[in-house]
């Protein structure tokens, strides 16, 4: 006789483990998937930023998460980057005293002016930087007024970051041909100072006059930037071009807007005309006779206040 078949069919279904119903459809386990990758890397970042209150709670929130961005949100690096910054703001003297480089200042090759799209203040940057000649002190100083006023933009700027415009040679204004880039030992200085102590506070940078020559020398020289950081600089060949990035009523005129402001020293520290001849020149430069500092200055009058 034949054997029944045992254990019948219903107790063999339900002896039989329950399997994972499987996705609907490949995209329900793409979404599945990105769904639980933002919840780990959310996660990730919030016991990042617990280490780093906790190491340093008299730094600002926006400061320790510009940090913890900058090192992709691992706490232990993080904290050390943050850790070696303090460490030399107080050494640099931070914030910066303005007095003591006004003859600096006064150049007006770097000042703040302005707001662009977004709000955020704009940073100009004027001229090809130092010549080649430049001593260390010189440098040094160069950099130093670009910090104070790194300070004093981020300081002025809800979220911390600014936009920076670069014009590498005034001289196109009376249409001469710019000049090369000048000594690279500058922008090198400012650059480390930058990156260790001020990250992630670039909006975006637009360099103007962007000519064949500059543009080919920046594609070789972007292969060795970040792409973060390559996405936040743009060349700008033609002037009507800035205002793209800066709206025409704070553009500076000389720029092809509508802002009318020249800078002045005294704008940043009032008393400068009865201070400037007790201060120490520039290094490497003599200082002029007073009889002709005390002539008055050549242009058109001198704009409103900065912010």
């Amino acid at each position: 006789q034949q054997q029944p078949y045992w254990p019948p069919p219903q107790q063999q279904q339900q002896q039989q483990p329950q399997q994972q119903q499987p996705y609907q459809s490949e995209r329900d386990r793409r979404a599945f998937a990105e769904e639980e990758a933002r919840r780990k890397e959310e996660q990730k970042k919030q016991e990042a930023r617990r280490l780093v209150v906790t190491r340093f709670p008299a730094v600002e929130e926006g400061q320790r998460e510009k940090f913890l961005k900058a090192r992709k949100y691992d706490g232990e690096e993080a904290s050390a980057m943050l850790e070696a910054s303090l460490r030399w703001r107080r050494a640099y003297g931070c914030p910066v005293d303005p007095v003591p480089i006004a003859h600096q200042l006064a150049l007006g090759t770097i000042f703040a002016r302005g707001a662009d799209y977004d709000g955020r203040p704009v940073l100009y940057h004027l001229g090809g930087g130092l010549p080649n000649s430049a001593t260390n002190a010189q440098v040094a100083l160069a950099a130093r007024a670009a910090v104070f006023w790194m300070e004093r933009a981020t300081k002025n700027s809800a979220d911390g970051k600014v936009t920076v415009v670069v014009v590498r040679d005034a001289a196109f204004a009376s249409n001469k041909p710019p000049r090369g880039l000048g000594s690279l030992r500058y922008p090198r200085h400012l650059a480390k100072i930058l990156q260790a102590n001020f990250p992630e506070s670039l909006a975006k940078a637009v360099v103007y006059p962007a000519d064949p020559w500059f543009s080919a020398i920046w594609r070789v020289a972007s292969r060795f930037v970040d792409f973060d950081t390559r996405q936040k600089i743009h060349l700008v060949a033609d002037k009507r071009d800035l205002l793209k990035y800066v709206p025409y009523d704070q553009l500076l005129g000389f720029l092809g807007g509508g802002n009318p402001y020249r800078f002045d020293v005294s704008h940043v520290i009032p008393n400068y005309p009865s201070i400037r001849f007790a201060l120490p020149p520039i290094p490497g430069q003599q200082q002029q006779p007073q009889q002709q500092q005390q002539q008055p200055p050549r242009g058109p009058p001198v704009g409103m206040q900065p912010q």
